[in-house]
């Protein structure tokens, strides 16, 4: 892929701009500059579905 991509825009080339496509992350960077694994995607929750049900924490006593 290389060598074509040099073939492709050598002087004598008919070819014109042959940009490198913008590379796709497998990380997110954060504000700070630390690297961190990328976010999925969670789909939205339909409307009229039930809430998960919250339950208090129960306390060891010592």
């Amino acid at each position: 892929m290389g060598a074509w991509r040099i073939a492709r825009c050598n002087p004598w080339a008919a070819g014109g701009i042959d940009d490198v496509k913008e590379r796709r992350h497998p990380f997110v960077v954060n504000r700070f500059g630390f690297v961190l694994a990328p976010i999925p995607q969670q789909p939205h929750p339909a409307v009229g579905t039930a809430r998960p049900v919250l339950l208090p924490q129960r306390t060891r006593k010592a």
